[in-house]
């Protein structure tokens, strides 16, 4: 691929990565990239993501343990 198509491209990515993540956490990672860098600000949320699934899914099982713990009052 030629250098203009690739500046196009990863100028895109940047453009369109920055009107879809919401502002606040997701936007942190996002602002490390250098600017107009949409392939390394994509490979940064994804890695973000990627390390953050365990924790998650770990919160998710912590949560489902407790459920049995509350009465239902009402059934």
């Amino acid at each position: 691929m030629e250098r203009g198509r690739q500046d196009v491209l990863n100028t895109q990515i940047w453009g369109f990565m920055g009107s879809c993540l919401p502002p606040g956490t997701a936007l942190t990672p996002y602002n490390r990239a250098e600017d107009l860098n949409g392939l390394d600000a994509w490979r940064i949320i994804v890695r973000t993501i990627d390390n953050g699934l365990q924790l998650r899914l770990g919160d998710l099982r912590d949560e489902v343990r407790m459920v049995h713990t509350t009465r239902i009052n009402d059934l």
